[in-house]
């Protein structure tokens, strides 16, 4: 393999600048079967990390960012691998002193692999269980010092800990085994960074809210016409990009629309549903109609920079509950969800995507919304029971739509719902197992609305302040029927 310098400069976790100089291998030249076998790259679920920032909120525990310095320099190769290094520092008149690979290297196939098995036998070590749900997810219970939630990003850790002395006893027995890892507590301002997101703590610890500042304005800046003017939201509601006609003089929106899929898939829903729109159809010679929708989220943005998600709270046990909701479009609709784990803190998961088959009626797009927020309530229900702070109670979800309601709950058949009569059993499943429960909800009090197409600023600011920032106590848009058959999700303790 080939070999070349790679020099980067970012920031570090406590925010300095951090500059790096790697020496790294050629791997697109491997081949599968000789230089080597597997591939896995270990990225944590953001569910999980929200649930654990949830939980270090909840139970007032201490939390502090990891960060493994050259962890791809860790393990060793799993095959016989050779390189050869650049000239300037080969033999003089040497084109590349060719060389065996003895440890793991950056650049190869496999080095994300290597350095997971790696460190997956330190934490086992240590004593360390890991979650089979999430494998990047990790627990510790220790009778007489409490316990430690870890989630591995890579080669980042976030930890909450009982004690911040526990947490700093786990990285002392971690240095025994990884060359350099550094640990990072909350700083002055009780905030710490972790893929991105700041994260910054509440003075009573209660709370901690999540923001992207720092990532939308060092960014964003080359995407898009800043006007000054303030901007209420993301895309106006009379806008209906699916019938928009394409221009191909413009310029793809694919770069922006990376840009702004890394900050709505973490702290800002409120753009979910603006970017999933230019998205479709903005690939490629997208409408002009686009591209303002495009330069209206870059001015949202630019306008609201510290808007961001507020997760903790103070109520125990955990209530989970969620919404879900699909627009219907005689094109592929959009689908949207989102789930909480109490009323005094913002959603932990929401997605807003387009299905992948076109619907015959907005029924049978409600069925498909609410198998997909099914399939991410058990995702979160396992991942509580394994953190030991699972609820025996089902899951209550709301749904707007009356046909889906009762074609789910009851063993009525009808023959305009016989191809979608899969997804209607698996619901009346975990109906059945106790999973969850179904509850209708008036469409203007369905939060998950917002998730499916642009509202009204009014109304979406409503939706979203619940979605990002919790209840508060608010149960004013909960029917009087809704509360009182979910005494268990809205009284208090």
């Amino acid at each position: 393999m080939k070999t070349k310098f790679v020099y980067t400069v970012t920031y570090k976790n406590d925010y300095t600048l951090k500059y790096k100089a790697r020496l790294v291998v050629c791997g697109y030249s491997q081949v599968k079967g000789i230089d080597y076998q597997e591939t896995y790259s270990p990225t944590i679920s953001l569910t999980s990390v929200f649930i654990l920032v949830r939980l270090a909120g909840q139970l007032k525990a201490a939390m502090a960012v990891a960060d493994v310095s050259s962890a791809f320099l860790e393990g060793s190769t799993d095959f016989k691998t050779y390189c050869r290094l650049p000239e300037i520092i080969s033999k003089i008149g040497s084109k590349g002193d060719r060389v065996e690979i003895l440890g793991n290297m950056y650049g190869e196939k496999q080095a994300p692999l290597v350095w997971n098995q790696h460190i997956d036998e330190v934490f086992q070590k240590i004593g360390l269980e890991k979650c089979n749900f999430d494998f990047c997810l990790y627990k510790g219970i220790f009778e007489d010092e409490g316990f430690i939630f870890l989630t591995l990003h890579v080669d980042d850790m976030f930890i909450i800990g009982s004690t911040m002395e526990l947490i700093r006893h786990f990285h002392k027995l971690l240095m025994n085994y990884v060359k350099s890892v550094t640990l990072y507590e909350p700083n002055e301002k009780r905030q710490v960074k972790y893929l991105g997101m700041d994260l910054t703590r509440s003075e009573d610890e209660r709370f901690i809210k999540m923001t992207q500042e720092q990532y939308i304005l060092n960014n964003i800046n080359d995407y898009g016409e800043y006007t000054g003017k303030v901007i209420k939201c993301a895309m106006d509601s009379n806008i209906n990009l699916r019938n928009a006609v394409p221009n191909p003089d413009n310029s793809s929106l694919l770069p922006m629309t990376g840009k702004y899929r890394y900050v709505c898939d973490r702290t800002r829903p409120d753009i979910l549903v603006a970017t999933g729109e230019i998205s479709t159809g903005g690939a490629e010679g997208p409408s002009d109609l686009h591209v303002k929708v495009a330069n209206q989220i870059y001015n949202y943005l630019k306008c609201t920079p510290s808007r961001g998600m507020t997760l903790g709270g103070v109520n125990l046990p955990l209530k989970h509950f969620a919404m879900c909701d699909a627009r219907w479009l005689p094109k592929k609709s959009r689908l949207g969800g989102c789930q909480w784990l109490g009323l005094d803190s913002g959603a932990i998961d929401c997605f807003s995507c387009n299905e992948t088959t076109i619907s015959h009626s907005s029924m049978e797009s409600e069925i498909k919304a609410l198998d997909m927020m099914i399939l991410r309530i058990i995702f979160v229900r396992n991942i509580l029971q394994f953190l030991e702070q699972g609820d025996v109670q089902p899951t209550t979800v709301f749904i707007d739509n009356n046909a889906a309601v009762e074609l789910c709950k009851t063993l009525k058949t009808n023959p305009k719902s016989k191809h979608i009569q899969l997804r209607i059993n698996f619901v009346r499943e975990c109906i059945n197992s106790r999973i969850i429960t179904l509850e209708w909800v008036a469409s203007e009090e369905n939060c998950a609305d917002a998730l499916t197409k642009p509202l009204p600023w009014k109304t979406m600011d409503k939706h979203m302040k619940r979605i990002m920032e919790g209840w508060n106590g608010d149960l004013s848009p909960i029917t009087d029927v809704v509360k009182t058959s979910l005494n268990h999700i809205f009284t208090e303790n």
